[in-house]
């Protein structure tokens, strides 16, 4: 897409119903509902630099969204990723139309959601490289540097929770020494 969108991302929220199905969802799912006057939203990609970030729920332009995707990638490498489609396709935010979606009501639901997204954003690492897989073999990778940002911020995002983890671990291995009325101190 050189001009115009194919993609038009409406705003996301989460029914009453899901949100709650159970504790987990009632914790995680947060402000649920319809509410224009005090949910709606900007994109800061749309706001600065004239194209939003496509969440997979969308009007699509169909023949737009299919040219924009042809000869994009090697067949059968890559799974449907919305932030890809988004970028090729360009998508553009319509904070006055919401869809309402379910939240995963356990956590093993929402971590299966979280390691599908997270596959599929290391499966478009490739693109943040000068040169990019296509069907018809290599070629310079077109996206400006604010679609490579995206690619990157993304998988920055996917990192924080296993760096929480490797915090965690490294905080408790200096928690071992005692004060004499045998309290434990840590980070001495």
């Amino acid at each position: 897409m050189t001009e115009g969108f194919g993609i038009l991302q409406p705003r996301v929220s989460v029914t009453f119903t899901s949100a709650a199905g159970s504790l987990f969802a009632r914790l995680y799912s947060g402000h649920t509902g319809v509410d224009p006057y005090t949910t709606a939203v900007s994109d800061t990609y749309q706001d600065l630099f004239g194209e939003g970030i496509f969440t997979g729920k969308g009007l699509y332009d169909v023949d737009a969204f299919i040219a924009s995707l042809e000869d994009a990638v090697p067949e059968n490498a890559l799974l449907s990723h919305d932030l890809f489609e988004g970028l090729h396709a360009r998508a553009a935010l319509v904070s006055d139309v919401e869809l309402v979606d379910e939240y995963p009501s356990t956590v093993l639901a929402h971590a299966r959601r979280q390691h599908r997204w997270i596959r599929g954003d290391w499966q478009i690492l490739l693109w943040l490289f000068p040169f990019v897989p296509t069907r018809s073999g290599m070629k310079r990778n077109s996206f400006p540097l604010i679609s490579r940002w995206k690619i990157l911020d993304n998988l920055r995002r996917s990192l924080v929770a296993p760096m929480l983890l490797a915090l965690l671990v490294a905080g408790g291995r200096f928690c071992r020494g005692r004060t004499r009325s045998g309290r434990r101190w840590c980070w001495r």
